[in-house]
């Protein structure tokens, strides 16, 4: 079978969609994970984050150590954002720009190859292909093109971020344009799969020059989330 990523026919490992290290804040002590759907679905119990038959070794360890390495050591071993929020905006700075913005473009990336359930809203269409020659060739391409940003997300009434929250990703739209949304990381990361920038929200993307603004939000003030996560968070309040 060949490589989704480099095209050549080489045996292939169980690649994770969403890196394994993503779900670890989530788990229970017996290691068991709540997979949040829409709200009238029903949940689903795992125990590892979702694999599939996709990349070869070499591909698989481009994205380990060149991009999910980098943002691990960043988001969880560094952690630039503060227990308690107390602002507006978060200010990012330091940020490797190549790197961190490859690493949740091959999340959406490898969304949209994934044939699996969780993962079915997320369709690239034509921009799969420029995405994919982009991760291989470890180029971030500029800031106003594939944009990626995010909003810090707090419990609601409260300073606390929401750490290990995850759930399926979402598709919507914002000014006609298609936006795909993820949760995890104490944020909603929100990728935009086009060559051509949502001019209102150039300037919370991530920068070359190493910078990226988070806007924080209350948890009940963004719609699509609150519906998605509300029957979650009335029966699995945050600790004090």
């Amino acid at each position: 079978m060949s490589c989704r990523l480099c095209l050549r026919e080489r045996p292939l490992c169980d690649s994770h969609i969403i890196p394994e290290f993503l779900y670890r804040p989530a788990y229970d002590e017996k290691r068991r994970l709540e997979v949040l759907r829409k709200v009238k679905a029903p949940t689903r119990i795992i125990q590892k984050g979702f694999r599939e038959k996709l990349l070869c070794e070499e591909c698989e360890a481009l994205f380990a150590k060149e991009y999910e390495g980098y943002f691990a050591q960043l988001w969880y071993m560094d952690s630039p954002l503060p227990r308690l929020v107390e602002t507006r905006f978060i200010q990012l700075s330091g940020i490797d720009y190549a790197r961190f913005k490859l690493f949740h473009l091959s999340i959406l990336w490898r969304s949209s190859v994934s044939s699996l359930g969780p993962f079915s809203q997320v369709q690239l269409g034509p921009y799969e292909e420029p995405i994919r020659k982009m991760l291989l060739d470890r180029d971030p391409g500029a800031d106003t093109a594939y944009t990626v940003y995010a909003t810090a997300i707090l419990f609601p009434g409260t300073q606390q971020l929401m750490e290990g929250v995850l759930g399926s990703p979402a598709a919507q739209r914002f000014e006609y344009r298609r936006v795909y949304m993820y949760l995890f990381g104490g944020c909603t990361w929100y990728y935009v799969p086009s060559p051509k920038p949502i001019e209102p929200l150039l300037p919370v993307c991530v920068k070359p020059d190493r910078t990226m603004l988070l806007p924080v939000a209350d948890f009940s003030r963004i719609r699509a989330l609150d519906r998605f996560f509300q029957e979650h968070l009335k029966h699995n309040p945050p600790s004090p």
